[in-house]
């Protein structure tokens, strides 16, 4: 796979937006079932939203594919990220994040959208959280039924 060259004020600003984020982020939320607090959605872009627009990065979250599971209760999207700047760059290599949730209502896309919005600047800024890894807090045991493979792509 070729990479296309990411332009250099992109690239300027990414670097700028992880120099001026303050980590980690400070913590707006209580997952009370689980016992934990994180930073909500909103809290997120709160906190980089600003540093963004101070470097002029602008990130368009693209809703590629949309589709239902057969049995009609995960929702699976795929997004593409096209990073612009406010001098008219754009560096759209193919930067695609997946995600599946459960779907039992309308705004099962809302989170979709915002959970994978949320991950997708995480990792682009890196950006520490604070919070313990989400697969430190599931139950490590192997599974007794092989878990359904999902195709992203069908």
């Amino acid at each position: 796979m070729e990479i296309e060259a990411i332009p250099k004020s992109i690239a300027l600003a990414i670097n700028n937006v992880m120099l001026d984020i303050k980590s980690p982020l400070k913590k707006d939320k209580k997952n009370k079932f689980q016992d934990f607090d994180y930073t909500s959605i909103d809290g997120f872009l709160e906190q980089v939203h600003p540093t963004c627009a101070k470097h002029g990065l602008i990130i368009v979250q693209h809703e590629k594919k949309c589709a239902l599971s057969d049995d009609k209760k995960t929702l699976m999207v795929t997004y593409d990220f096209i990073l612009c700047h406010k001098d008219g760059d754009t560096w759209s290599h193919g930067i695609q994040k997946h995600i599946a949730v459960p779907y039992s209502a309308a705004t099962a896309l809302g989170i979709a959208q915002s959970y994978t919005l949320k991950q997708f600047m995480r990792s682009l800024f890196q950006i520490a959280t604070g919070e313990q890894d989400e697969l430190d807090k599931l139950d490590q045991r192997k599974p007794e039924n092989k878990p359904k493979e999902v195709n992203f792509d069908d």
